[in-house]
């Protein structure tokens, strides 16, 4: 089992923040629609392959479990500099692979979603656009919305 905990500082802070925006977005669409949004789930893809995405959205919405046994329709990563290239790689391969419909990878050093799925190009959307998508229909937020302000230069 490959376990890692790479977020720390300021990255954790600005991460919790985006994870919060996004679990929220999903929450306020599953009640009007159905289904649920879930911010640190498990995931158990199989014995060997556990899973622990930042938001995920499923239809099943049986919560007598402490995970979800099955693979979530919409998976949500958040990147921050210190696990863009571990979501970006096995992970988004494991849960396109296990049968995610969609993963978001939010970058937030591009200042970027990406939207992936098995077999198309991903989308690349930023702060002026706004995320829609298939799995939720009529869910649609802007881009903006999600990553929150932009983060101070110096």
């Amino acid at each position: 089992m490959d376990t890692r905990l790479l977020a720390n500082g300021a990255d954790a802070d600005v991460t919790a923040a985006v994870v919060t925006r996004v679990a929220v977005a999903l929450h306020r669409w599953s009640e009007d629609h159905g289904g649920a949004a879930y911010a640190g789930v498990n995931v158990d893809l199989a014995q060997d392959t556990h899973l622990e995405p930042d938001v995920v959205w499923t239809s099943d919405t049986d919560q007598s479990r402490l995970g979800l046994a099955r693979t979530p329709e919409l998976v949500v990563e958040v990147g921050s500099p210190s696990t863009h290239r571990y979501d970006r790689g096995i992970k988004l391969q494991r849960h396109l692979a296990s049968g995610a419909l969609e993963v978001w990878l939010v970058d937030l050093e591009g200042d970027e979603v990406e939207v992936h799925r098995s077999g198309d190009e991903p989308l690349v959307l930023g702060r002026r656009d706004t995320l829609t998508t298939t799995v939720l229909p009529g869910f649609a937020v802007p881009v903006d919305d999600l990553l929150g302000p932009r983060p101070a230069t110096t």
